[in-house]
């Protein structure tokens, strides 16, 4: 009974040792493959909402690689299907949409019942291909008909991405709650809820954010997305002023070991609670003790940024800021407060030069006076160079107001321009400045005044015009405006009086539109109707040094140029007249 068996088992154990061999080789391949795939979709899931790193791409296509064996060498093995699908959705996470979509296609073909799984997979190609609004009305008819639970969450997390990508927070938030809790794999569902935490702080949407990072801790399989979630909830509770809950949340993490990769950022969060209730004191000691015992972190480069901004904020010690803002880089090249901390540094070493500006242009004019030279203030000397002092002046005033949170200090800077200084560029600039500024610390009386100010002496200008929309003011008609009309209308029959009232025009309103306007007519009376060259001249000289690119002037640029040479011309003829004599 025996021999036989043995007989066959001579027969085909060979042939089953080579089958073995070859079935082996192909599950060898395809489960290489596999592995590729899951190590690059853990870095793609890392690095969620960034580009992909090399390495990532690099495993994507060690994906590729192995599944093409494995169609090309075993066409006809049970993992053909397996291998497509997976070769397909690497090409998707490597941008290769149309590849993708082609294999996609053809696995609906060849495998019908893979169907649900390939329409999902042509949609996000369509969507990666900028038809955002097909993409998501096929999704939406998909979860109609689609049983799979994991596939159906899949399809929420999708559109909430395009929702995301099509600036609808909202949409998103609610797309990525229903897929979470269809979504069967612990891990991937706190990570989910770890997106969530961030577009719902973002959204200031607090207590959706406070039960998502719950649930990443209930969910999560790993101990730096708890970790993570306990240090969001830290800030949550600080944003939302719970000190209570921050306080008790972060001695508890504080006394546990498993939270030691966090203790640094924990105090940080401590300090930022000090500094929220006013404790100044307890709020620098932290940082600066932070600074010394978590030297060249992340949380110590983010210590000596907020050393800084209480420098610069509170104290006003501009020295010591600096020092700490430049400290932040060294601290951490990587940190996020660098670009910050740069912008820091050029603000007050732009302020401390101006201040040295204003303070030398000011002891130069005192200078003048006490050599008994014809000043009588200050404000006068000024006035002989005042673009570049009025210029330093909004500078200073400026950087208190808007980047120091100091508008007091600021004040004495506008008050200087707007009442003591008459520069077209910075005077009116200056006055809609204190407008603002006064009008926002309440005192109206005084803002009234400077308002007024503006549209009686600027009324044309951008500022006047802001103050008018802003405050609903209709604009009143502008007199030489008047003027001009009425001396375009009687030119004709009155020139002489057209041509006084064009000089009436020009004495007063010398910067304006309406002045160029005056000056333009009084330079074609004198050089072609009265032919005074010299008094042509004198208003086409004007025209040059005010509005050297207005219109008017490049109509009559060459003219001018020709009455220079003519009247140089006369000048030279009368001396040889004389020399003559």
């Amino acid at each position: 009974m025996n021999g036989p068996k043995i007989s066959i088992m001579k027969a085909f154990g060979p042939l089953l040792c080579i089958l073995s061999i070859f079935g082996c080789a192909y599950f060898n391949t395809f489960y290489n493959a596999q592995q590729y795939y899951k190590a690059a979709e853990k870095i793609r899931l890392e690095k969620y909402g960034q580009a992909l790193p090399s390495n990532g791409i690099d495993a994507y296509m060690s994906a590729i690689k192995k599944s093409t064996i494995v169609l090309e060498k075993y066409p006809d093995s049970r993992f053909r299907r397996p291998a497509m699908i997976l070769m397909a959705k690497s090409r998707f996470h490597i941008r290769e949409y149309n590849l993708s979509r082609q294999i996609f296609l053809q696995l609906k073909e060849e495998y019908p019942q893979e169907s649900s799984e390939a329409d999902y997979w042509l949609s996000l190609c369509k969507w990666k291909q900028g038809k955002f609004q097909p993409a998501l009305n096929e999704l939406t008819a998909q979860l109609q008909i689609v049983d799979d639970l994991e596939l159906k969450a899949r399809m929420y997390f999708s559109m909430a991405d395009i929702y995301l990508e099509t600036n609808q927070d909202d949409q998103a938030m609610q797309y990525l709650v229903q897929g979470a809790e269809l979504m069967n794999d612990r891990n991937e569902r706190a990570e989910i809820y770890f997106r969530l935490t961030d577009l719902a702080i973002a959204a200031e949407d607090y207590e959706l954010a406070i039960e998502a990072c719950r649930n990443v801790i209930r969910n999560s399989l790993t101990s730096k997305r708890v970790v993570d979630a306990n240090l969001n909830l830290v800030k949550i509770y600080r944003m939302q002023e719970d000190w209570d809950e921050v306080s008790s949340l972060i001695k508890k993490l504080l006394s546990d070991e498993s939270f030691t990769a966090i203790w640094a950022k924990l105090e940080l969060e401590l300090a930022k609670l000090d500094l929220a209730n006013d404790d100044a004191e307890s709020a620098i000691s932290r940082l600066e003790g932070l600074t010394a015992d978590y030297a060249r972190t992340e949380s110590s480069a983010e210590a000596y940024f907020l050393l800084g901004e209480y420098a610069v904020m509170h104290t006003h010690d501009f020295e010591a800021a600096l020092k700490s803002f430049k400290q932040v880089t060294k601290e951490y090249g990587k940190t996020p407060f660098k670009k910050r901390a740069q912008v820091r540094e050029k603000e007050i070493n732009t302020f401390l030069a101006t201040l040295e500006k204003i303070s030398s242009f000011r002891e130069t004019v005192t200078n003048t006076d006490s050599m008994d030279i014809d000043t009588t203030s200050i404000t006068e000397e000024v006035s002989k160079d005042n673009d570049a002092y009025a210029a330093s002046l909004y500078s200073a005033g400026e950087l208190w107001a808007f980047h120091f949170d100091n508008p007091d200090s600021a004040l004495s800077y506008f008050f200087e321009i707007a009442d003591s200084l008459n520069v077209l560029e910075w005077t009116p600039k200056a006055t809609y400045t204190l407008v603002y500024l006064l009008n926002d610390a309440e005192l109206e009386e005084e803002s009234t005044f400077y308002k007024e100010s503006l549209l009686a002496k600027y009324p044309k200008s951008e500022y006047a015009q802001n103050i008018r929309k802003t405050y609903n003011i209709e604009q009143q008609a502008d007199p030489n405006y008047l003027k001009l009309l009425k001396a375009e209308s009687i030119k004709i029959l009155d020139e002489k009086t057209a041509i006084d009232t064009y000089r009436e025009i020009a004495a007063v309103d010398s910067t304006e539109e309406i002045g160029l306007k005056a000056v333009y007519a009084l330079a074609y009376y004198y050089d072609l109707s009265a032919v005074i060259p010299d008094s042509a001249l004198k208003y086409y000289q004007w025209m040059e040094s005010r509005y050297p690119q207005s219109e008017s002037f490049l109509q009559v640029r060459q003219r001018y140029e020709t009455m220079i040479q003519l009247v140089a011309s006369m000048k030279q003829d009368t001396v040889i007249v004389d020399e003559s004599d």
